[in-house]
């Protein structure tokens, strides 16, 4: 189950700079709030989907050949991870 909630009204925002605050303030208004971003996950939960995989974009069901959701590319994206994850650790030690 993939889900993606959309612009939600979270966290503080005291750690950014003045500028990226006001602007994400302004954003805000469009944005839901919490509680209307994580209720749908209730129901995923109580009545998961039959499908193997399932992707809800807010409240848009996605089709299992949107590009994003291609398994090659997750498969590339997955082992191009390890190796930057393998190279981190190599020069962290």
């Amino acid at each position: 189950m993939l889900y993606h909630p959309g612009f939600t009204r979270s966290g503080d925002r005291s750690g950014l700079p003045p500028v990226v605050r006001g602007l994400l303030a302004v954003a805000s208004l469009a944005a839901r709030p919490v509680a209307a971003s994580v209720a749908p996950i209730h129901g995923f939960v109580d009545e998961p989907p039959a499908d193997a995989l399932t992707a809800v974009d807010r409240d848009r069901r996605l089709p299992p050949d949107f590009p994003t959701l291609d398994a090659a590319a997750a498969a590339r994206l997955l082992e191009l991870t390890g190796r930057l994850l393998s190279r981190a650790e190599g020069q962290a030690a």
